[in-house]
Formats: structure tokens, C-alpha cells, sequence
């Protein structure tokens, strides 16, 4: 869960496979964010504000504008990712997996731009 930087709203991801946009002060659903197939693991919002990212036990992470159209659908990762977080210019998202991998991906083409791997 994480809030957005009004304060007034929150973003939330399920075990039903969605995320959603709640209006905090009134806790009424502002948006549905539904195309993952497994539970949403985490989420989070970009910088400005205009997108929403959700990830998700099936390895998956999905990129949404705040009004739920789906930009992008990123694959990758050989496990659940269990956090994101975008990177403070908004172009670029961060993800956490179960595969024991931290990925950097660029928004604009979609594709890994850095790779960490734990050990041990």
C-alpha cells in the first residue's frame, strides 16, 4: 500500500489480482486495476503522480495510468516480485523478486537496464 502525494488517496494491491485507487477521507474505490493472474504483491506511484505500478506473485509487474489504462506489461523475472518503486525522474522502475534479482527497468522500452543478483 502507499499513499499519493496529495495524502488523499491510496493505492492497494489484493490477493483477487487487482490494485486499486482509494479515496482515502471517504475509503470509496476511485479505480480497478485488473490483468495480473496471481495476487498483487506490491505497488507504487510515480514521482508525478500519473502512473501506478503493481506487482505481482506470477512474476509480473504492470504499469497503469491513475485512470487504469494499462501502458506496459513487464516480464522478466523467474519468481514473484514482491516490490517496485519508480526512480525519483519517474522514468525508470525498480523490482524486487523472490528470484533473489533486483532489476531496473526503463519505462519507454520496457527492457532491463541493470540486474543485481543476491548471493548467498
Amino acid at each position: 500500500v502507499v499513499f499519493m502525494r496529495s495524502g488523499r488517496a491510496l493505492v492497494s494491491g489484493s490477493s483477487d489480482a487487482s490494485a486499486k485507487l482509494w479515496d482515502e477521507p471517504e475509503a470509496a474505490c476511485l479505480c480497478t486495476y485488473k490483468g495480473h493472474k496471481a495476487a498483487v504483491l506490491g505497488v507504487a506511484v510515480s514521482p508525478s503522480g500519473e502512473l501506478i505500478a503493481s506487482c505481482c506473485q506470477n512474476k509480473e509487474l504492470h504499469v497503469w495510468k491513475t485512470d487504469g489504462v494499462a501502458v506496459k506489461v513487464l516480464k522478466g523475472h523467474a519468481a514473484a516480485v514482491r516490490a517496485c518503486c519508480f526512480s525519483a525522474d519517474g522514468l525508470r522502475l525498480a523490482s524486487a523478486s523472490l528470484d533473489k534479482t533486483a532489476r531496473v527497468w526503463d519505462l519507454a522500452s520496457g527492457k532491463v537496464t541493470a540486474e543485481y543478483e543476491h548471493r548467498g
